[in-house]
């Protein structure tokens, strides 16, 4: 009878170390911030977002029981890496600071390029500058970003000279709507960004034209984050979803 409790026992243990999640029972924490449309949540509180769907997927696949929570950015980052239990985040782009205290995940999504818009006035000029570099170095020419954001270490560094002449917008939402009302010359998005203000305000469309920028390297790979406590063997499993969805592939 002890022998046969021994052996219970032990496959219970083995299932529960395949499953990576040994050590709860609990279903895995997925945060994501507010930035629609990769992650949001809708009138209703409910997660959306092409990502968001891209994550369920992934976790279908791969057998894993998770929810969604919505939080702040410096909030996801504190809790992957000083919360006990493990969690993770959704969307993160991966650096040698974060892979200090976090696991990750293949890509589950890549960028589309950076690109300008400006009003259809100043967008023809802008344009001959033939590329991002070329048009920062126009005379007096006034530049709208959001706010504590890396666009990739290239475009930060050609912004960092300009200091007072970016002007640095809280969101892609007031950074659009600051372009409109003529705050600056150009304004810098992500190609996603510009795509979901635009059809949010279909009205303001044709009063914005983009701006293609060659010089700037193609868009960066976003994650799934998770702290050091989630079990690799894991994010093994993740990722082998993420390939067989061939999410990882740059389209």
């Amino acid at each position: 009878m002890q022998i046969r409790l021994f052996a219970l026992a032990a496959l219970a243990a083995l299932a529960a170390t395949a499953s990576g999640l040994a050590t709860s029972a609990q279903p895995l924490l997925i945060s994501y911030i507010e930035k629609p449309p990769y992650y949001y949540t809708d009138p209703q509180g409910q997660p959306r977002g092409f990502m968001i769907e891209r994550v369920r997927q992934v976790m279908e696949l791969a057998g894993v029981d998770f929810r969604l929570e919505s939080k702040p950015p410096s909030r996801a980052l504190h809790e992957l890496r000083h919360e006990p239990a493990g969690n993770c985040s959704i969307g993160w782009f991966k650096t040698a600071e974060r892979e200090g205290f976090a696991r990750f995940s293949l890509p589950v999504y890549y960028d589309r390029p950076l690109i300008a818009a400006a009003l259809p006035a100043r967008a023809a000029e802008l344009g001959k500058a033939n590329g991002l570099a070329g048009m920062l170095a126009l005379p007096g020419v006034r530049v709208g970003a959001v706010a504590s954001y890396s666009y990739g270490d290239a475009v930060d560094q050609m912004l960092a000279p300009l200091a007072e002449r970016v002007d640095r917008a809280p969101t892609p939402s007031s950074n659009f709507s600051k372009l409109v009302a003529g705050r600056f010359d150009f304004a810098i998005f992500n190609t996603e960004d510009l795509d979901y203000l635009v059809s949010q305000a279909p009205e303001l469309g044709p009063r914005v034209a983009r701006i293609n920028l060659p010089d700037v390297p193609p868009g960066k790979p976003r994650h799934l984050m998770c702290s050091l406590t989630v079990d690799a063997a894991l994010i093994q499993r993740f990722d082998q979803a993420i390939s067989r969805l061939r999410f990882d592939r740059v389209k």
